[in-house]
């Protein structure tokens, strides 16, 4: 580097080693004046001599799918002079749940099972059924002084307010059964009759042992016949518990010859709440 200085001597004194003075031109080491530069480095390539890609993008999350009755609700519109069925009421129900779930109510539900143990009081003047721990069985339905069937009945508790949907029974039976009937019945405070609710009968114990379950019905009717605005209602009002109005009991009859046997060790009662 040459600085041109004008009619000026510089001494040598005044000028470091590194500075050479000739005539009226200075020269001077360009390193007293520059810092260094240091190259950038290199990059090494890796796998293989090329350079990796870069990845690639994540694919979006596929859409979530629900059954939340608030997301597709379909609640029937009602029209003049048509009837207005169950699915009016019970889509309605479907949605008031949801709400509440999404709302935080957990002891919401759609459904429960409640199960008793078969502690049968005996029925006078028929043999009663024997009760060991948490079943029932009888035996010896011929004696010599002719059949003499087992009954008995107990009394059951069931949250008011609830809609009954079916009764199951769990059980077994052995030899010739000529009877085999299990109801649930409700009963009137201030009555002595009964209405039916639900009935199993010998022939839908096919079995042994044996799982049956039947639902509510109406004058022995099943449910596929209901479907008629008054006998809707007719159904609707048997699936309600009133505890204000009626008690509940289940009753069990059994009949058959000297070797037959039977046997209940369970009872099942499906509700809504």
């Amino acid at each position: 580097m040459a600085i041109n200085i004008f009619q000026t001597q510089i001494p040598s004194s005044s000028v470091a080693s590194t500075r050479r003075v000739i005539g009226t031109t200075v020269f001077l080491d360009p390193a007293q004046f520059f810092l260094p530069v240091t190259p950038r480095p290199t990059p090494t390539p890796t796998g293989g001599g090329t350079t990796p890609a870069p990845p690639a993008p994540a694919a979006p999350a596929p859409p979530t799918t629900t059954t939340d009755p608030l997301v597709s609700l379909n609640i029937p519109i009602a029209q003049e002079g048509l009837p207005i069925t169950s699915d009016y009421h019970n889509s309605l129900r479907d949605a008031l749940m949801a709400i509440a779930r999404r709302l935080g109510i957990s002891q919401v539900t759609s459904g429960a099972i409640l199960s008793f143990a078969p502690g049968f009081l005996p029925h006078t003047p028929d043999a009663p059924w024997a009760l060991d721990y948490g079943f029932a069985k009888a035996s010896g339905f011929a004696p010599a002084t002719g059949p003499l069937p087992a009954k008995g009945w107990m009394p059951i508790g069931l949250p008011d307010g609830a809609r009954i949907q079916k009764m199951t029974v769990l059980g077994a039976k052995t030899g010739n059964i000529s009877q085999f009937d299990i109801k649930l019945l409700r009963q009137p405070f201030d009555q002595t009759t009964t209405s039916t609710l639900v009935a199993i009968a010998n022939k839908d114990i096919t079995a042994s042992p044996f799982t049956v379950s039947v639902p509510v019905q109406v004058a022995g009717l099943p449910p596929s016949a209901f479907n008629d605005v008054t006998l809707n209602a007719a159904l609707e009002d048997f699936k309600l518990v009133d505890n204000t109005k009626y008690k509940y009991l289940v009753t069990a009859e059994v009949n058959g010859d000297a070797a037959a046997t039977a046997q209940i060790t369970t009872i099942e009662i499906g509700i809504e709440l």
